[in-house]
């Protein structure tokens, strides 16, 4: 008779079941081969760049389920004899970018991190007239968006209040659906829930304990070369 071997899903509970033996064992007696060790780390926690994974939070937050309505511009598929049913849209969402100007911030990867979000927000169909652009350090400013493609350049310096800078933002007009804080974390966060979805695209680990990131915000680290999953 002919043998196939073992199925793919077979042979893949084994590697992750030799990978997390490697990993125990390198734990406790650090002696495992160093390859090994590689091999199985990146099996178990696989590698994801920051700007896949910065992309992928905003593409998210654009496309939320809870924002839709019902429009009579795109009628619905359904049919009822004498009844017109409206159809599901879901509109294009505003946004507010944040940068946190104070002098810590790395400004190469604002600007990294900057072309990665406003490269979705196009892609996304959402232009200038529903984007908003806040510079933020101890005050909170709103700035011109002239630039699309590239960063807005600002200079500031002292302390940073990201809350500030949130609260400030999300009662403007056009009201964010989304909120994105370029920021160095070094910073307080606003106590009360907000009506919009919050991105922190953090670039630069805090030098002293701060103040927690909200849980509910959803944070990149974009300092990292990569992230692990």
């Amino acid at each position: 008779d002919h043998d196939d071997g073992i199925d793919a899903v077979t042979a893949d509970l084994i590697r992750a079941q030799v990978a997390d033996a490697i990993l125990v064992h390198h734990r406790a007696r650090g002696d495992a081969p160093g390859s090994w060790v590689r091999w199985a780390e990146a099996l178990r926690n696989p590698v994801i760049d920051w700007r896949q994974q910065l992309r992928r939070v905003v593409r998210t937050q654009l496309s939320a389920p809870g924002r839709v309505n019902y429009s009579y511009r795109r009628l619905s598929r359904r049919r009822v004899p004498g009844v017109v049913l409206p159809g599901m849209v879901q509109p294009v969402p505003s946004v507010a970018l944040i940068l946190d100007t104070s002098a810590s911030v790395d400004g190469e990867l604002v600007s990294a991190a900057w072309s990665e979000v406003t490269g979705c927000l196009r892609s996304g169909g959402v232009d200038r007239s529903r984007v908003t652009v806040w510079a933020a350090d101890a005050a909170v400013h709103r700035v011109p968006m002239r630039q699309w493609a590239k960063p807005v350049h600002l200079h500031g310096g002292g302390g940073t209040d990201m809350a500030l800078a949130i609260e400030t933002a999300v009662k403007a007009t056009p009201k964010p659906d989304v909120v994105v804080v370029f920021t160095d974390g070094e910073t307080g966060w606003p106590t009360r829930r907000l009506h919009a979805d919050v991105v922190v695209a953090l670039v630069r680990e805090p030098q002293f304990e701060v103040e927690a990131i909200p849980e509910r915000y959803s944070v990149v680290r974009i300092f990292e070369p990569s992230v692990r999953t």
